[in-house]
C-alpha cells in the first residue's frame, strides 16, 4: 500500500462507478440508522398518521415533515450492524464492570512466559564505564514531580516524552438502547497501556446525548456511583487509524466527568479491556525511524486484531 492510499477498515465498503463509497444492507437497517439520527437531532418531533396506512404513505408523511423541519438534507453515515452475539457479550461486560466497581479485586496479571524463570540469572555488575554513563544520564533528569499517568516528564531532546495518540471516528449508544446515537469524528485518543478500560469525558458529548445518559432510566444498570466515581458505561464502535491500517473495534467505554480524569483532562483514553487487549501491535518511537519527524510520536503498526465476530483478523 502506498503512502498516499487511505486504508479501509475490515468491513470496507465498495466504491461505486462515480467514486462514492456505497454500503449494502437490508432496508430495515437503513431506516433504523435514519431513525437514530432523527431521534438524536429532533427528540421532540411528532408526526400524525392514520392508524391503518401504507408503507409508502408513512414514508412520504415522515419525509414531508422532515422537509419542513429543515433536516431533510442533513448528512448522515450508515454504520454497520453489530453482531447480536457481540452485542450480548458487551452488555454482559458492562454489567460485570458495574458490579465489580463495588468489590476489591486484583488489578494485575502476569504475562505469559515461554521459558523457565528459575534459570534467569541476576544482573551482572556494571563496568566502571557503564556506571559513569548512568550517572551522566541521571544528571539530565528534571526535578521529581508528583507522577501523573497522562504526562511522563523526561529530559530527552524535546524536553518531554509524549504519550502516543491515535485518531478515530466514534459512534456511541446506550448498552441496552440504541434510540439515540452520538457520533464523534476525528477524535484524538490517548494510547494508554496503563488504563484498565476506555474512558471519555462527558464534555465531548452533545448536550442532548449527555442529558439522555444522565436522566434516562434505561442506563441505570450501567451507572457507576461508587468505586471509580460517577460514570456510565456505553457501547462504543470506532474506526481507529494506525500507521499501517484502519481497524474497526466495538467495546464498552466509561463516560465520566472531566473532574474524574487525571489532571481533570478532557478527552478520551483508549484503554485495555476490549481495546488494546484486542490488538497485536508493534510500536516504533520516532527516534528509531530513519526519517525523523518531531511532530509524530512514531509508528504503531497493527499486525492482528480481534474483529467484531471475535475472530483474529490479519492486517
Amino acid at each position: 500500500m502506498s503512502a498516499s492510499q487511505s486504508p479501509e477498515p475490515a468491513e470496507a465498503v465498495r466504491p461505486s462507478k462515480d467514486g462514492e463509497r456505497t454500503v449494502t444492507y437490508h432496508p430495515s437497517h437503513l431506516l433504523a440508522e435514519v431513525g437514530k439520527s432523527i431521534n438524536t437531532a429532533l427528540p421532540d418531533l411528532k408526526v400524525s398518521i392514520p392508524y391503518k396506512t401504507t408503507l409508502g404513505e408513512c414514508l412520504k408523511t415522515v419525509s414531508d415533515r422532515l422537509s419542513s423541519s429543515g433536516i431533510e438534507d442533513w448528512e448522515i453515515t450508515i454504520d454497520p450492524l453489530i453482531p447480536t452475539l457481540r452485542k450480548r457479550t458487551l452488555r454482559d461486560q458492562a454489567l460485570l464492570h458495574t458490579q465489580a466497581s463495588e468489590k476489591s479485586s486484583s488489578l494485575t496479571k502476569p504475562i505469559r512466559l515461554q521459558y523457565d524463570t528459575s534459570k534467569v540469572p541476576l544482573p551482572t555488575p556494571l563496568s566502571r564505564q557503564l556506571k559513569q554513563r548512568v550517572k551522566e544520564n541521571a544528571q539530565t533528569f528534571p526535578p521529581f514531580e508528583q507522577p501523573d499517568p497522562l504526562t511522563i516528564r523526561a529530559a530527552l531532546e524535546s524536553g518531554t516524552l509524549p504519550v502516543p495518540t491515535v485518531t478515530a471516528n466514534l459512534v456511541l449508544e446506550g448498552v441496552d438502547d440504541n434510540s439515540k446515537v452520538e457520533k464523534i469524528e476525528n477524535a484524538v485518543m490517548l494510547f494508554d497501556t496503563s488504563a484498565q478500560q476506555t474512558i471519555l469525558t462527558d464534555d465531548m458529548l452533545s448536550s442532548e446525548f449527555r442529558d439522555y445518559l444522565q436522566n434516562d432510566p434505561v442506563h441505570d444498570p450501567y451507572r457507576l456511583k461508587e468505586g471509580g466515581g460517577p460514570g456510565c458505561w456505553v457501547l462504543l464502535c470506532a474506526n481507529i487509524e494506525f500507521t499501517n491500517t484502519v481497524i474497526r473495534l466495538c467495546t464498552i467505554a466509561l463516560v465520566v466527568q472531566k473532574s474524574a480524569m487525571p489532571s481533570s483532562r478532557s478527552g478520551i483514553i483508549f484503554g485495555q479491556k476490549g481495546g488494546l487487549d484486542s490488538i497485536c501491535n508493534r510500536s516504533i518511537p520516532a527516534r528509531f525511524l530513519q526519517t525523523r519527524d518531531d511532530h509524530v510520536w512514531g509508528d504503531i503498526i497493527v499486525d492482528q486484531y480481534i474483529d467484531l465476530e471475535g475472530k483474529v483478523a490479519t492486517c
